[in-house]
């Protein structure tokens, strides 16, 4: 039994749509090609200054998203023959401009380096030898593209390329909350409406459409959807009856996404497609050896490559009735190092059909939809376990207590605690509660709610959970008492969390 129950009836599990008679791109009679938009998600639990020090296991994983999934990603956007999206978490960008983060990356590729060259030198001209100098090329290759290339700055390249019309960007909602399990309307809104700004300080133009954390997605969503004006999301297919997308208001469309690119990590898995796996990290093979595995050979990178092209060109073939193909390149680079051959035998399948068109995201919504549809709409996530992850024993109490500091902060936003009527509040008021609002967001984090049903990072997770919320209540105790301490609002104020400050007036629905 879950610790709280959850404001609204229990979401039903995901149950995937059967496989319809003929895969919609298979068809031979097929006319007119079918748009379709590729999507890449970065997005990274926020770092905060103590994950930073003494290379802390946080900071380390973060260094891992970079080598196997972020310098991927960017090399396959460089020369990509098709259109793709990019959806941006603020969190990710922050951790991407953190000089110990750069310098951690470097560190960690010049480290694998060594590491490789020992091996190579220890086994000679073995199967391990030559994987070791394999993987000492590929970690030189890596670096020089970060050092060089883009100079040690993702966000800064993605820029560049966003502004010569070479990709699409858009942002991730907030601090990557589950939206369907804030209780007020006005704090999803204001997810919503904090990744919009940070993104158009960043890129300098205003994002088309905005991505869902964990594409989760309710009937208390879709309102703020429409209050932010969000211009466009993606919803799972089933939920639009099958149609490509539809209009949910003269502003908001909603996108159908394809479940079966999510499998990627699992399809990659399977060793005994190719005779070796291509999951995981590719040091459990020199870790394990084949004394400890000897159904298993070393590691073969061609034949690693191969198999994982033979899954892409699969995927393509299997693909159903949907506008949108998505990956997180954080899962993929923990689950499956050779993702990349995958992406592109797929993007190059679906070329060479002729049956589909790769296009960007917001040329999906521009699209003639459907008006005004009627929508019987569930809460739902795409995790096979809907929204269970978030709402058990371990973690389901923390809904409770953030569902009361909402009401609270917002009180204040307010200005109820001053009198009867709610009146504007005094400049250092205001500034307290505006901190307190970006603590608030921050404990609502889904990675930490989900770090908290993990069976490691627990402890981690719940002292930052805590120290959010601490320093919320401080906050609003000072708002509440008239007491407000400058020096302390100062001090939180430069914290690069969420980068700029909230400001109230994204309370208010977007005119």
């Amino acid at each position: 039994m879950r610790a709280s129950s959850p404001p609204w009836p229990a979401p039903a599990g995901f149950a995937p749509l059967a496989a319809p008679d003929a895969p919609l791109y298979s068809g031979k009679s097929m006319n007119t090609p079918v748009p379709v938009s590729l999507v890449l998600v970065a997005h990274h639990p926020p770092l905060r200054p103590d994950d930073e020090r003494d290379g802390g296991a946080l900071l380390q994983r973060l260094c891992e998203h970079v080598i196997e999934g972020v310098l991927p990603m960017l090399r396959l956007i460089q020369g990509a023959p098709a259109p793709v999206t990019v959806a941006l978490s603020q969190p990710w960008m922050e951790a991407m401009g953190r000089e110990r983060v750069r310098e951690a990356v470097e560190e960690r590729l010049r480290e694998l380096i060594q590491r490789c060259a020992n091996l190579a030198e220890e086994h000679g001209e073995t199967s391990v030898g030559a994987l070791a100098e394999h993987d000492a090329a590929r970690y030189r290759e890596a670096l020089a593209f970060y050092q060089g290339e883009i100079g040690c700055d993702p966000v800064g390249a993605l820029a560049g390329w966003f502004s010569e019309g070479r990709v699409e960007l858009i942002p991730v909602a907030g601090s990557h909350a589950l939206l369907p399990l804030l209780e007020r309307r006005e704090m999803r809104a204001l997810h919503l409406r904090a990744a919009a700004e940070a993104f158009e300080r960043r890129f300098g133009v205003a994002p088309a459409g905005i991505w869902l954390p964990e594409c989760a997605v309710g009937p208390n969503v879709l309102d703020a959807l429409v209050d932010t004006r969000a211009g466009f999301t993606v919803v799972e297919r089933r939920l639009l009856d099958d149609r490509r997308g539809v209009r949910l208001s003269d502003r908001v469309t909603l996108l159908g996404r394809d479940a079966v690119s999510a499998t990627w990590p699992a399809q990659g898995a399977d060793s005994r497609a190719s005779g070796t796996s291509t999951s995981g990290s590719i040091w459990g093979w020199y870790a394990r050896g084949d004394q400890e595995a000897p159904h298993r050979r070393v590691y073969d990178p061609e034949l690693g490559r191969a198999h994982a092209a033979e899954v892409g060109r699969a995927t393509f073939e299997a693909l159903e009735r949907a506008t949108t193909l998505a990956w997180s390149v954080d899962a993929l680079a923990r689950a499956w190092f050779e993702w990349p051959a995958a992406w592109t035998a797929l993007v190059g399948a679906g070329a060479e059909s002729g049956r589909v068109s790769w296009v960007a995201l917001s040329e999906q919504a521009t699209t003639d939809l459907d008006e005004a549809p009627t929508i019987a709409l569930e809460n739902t996530s795409w995790h096979p376990d809907g929204l269970g992850p978030w709402l058990s024993p371990s973690n389901g109490w923390l809904i409770r207590h953030l569902h009361h500091l909402e009401r609270r902060v917002l009180s204040a936003a307010a200005g109820r605690h001053l009198g009867e009527r709610p009146r504007a509040l005094p400049p250092w008021q205001r500034r307290a509660v505006q901190v307190a609002l970006r603590e608030l967001m921050m404990a609502q984090s889904s990675d930490l709610a989900a770090a908290m049903d993990a069976s490691s990072g627990v402890a981690h997770a719940l002292g930052r959970v805590r120290a959010h919320v601490d320093r919320a209540k401080a906050l609003l105790d000072m708002v509440e008492r008239d007491a407000v301490d400058g020096r302390v609002v100062e001090g939180l104020e430069e914290d690069e969390t969420l980068a700029a400050l909230v400001n109230l007036e994204w309370l208010r629905p977007s005119s």
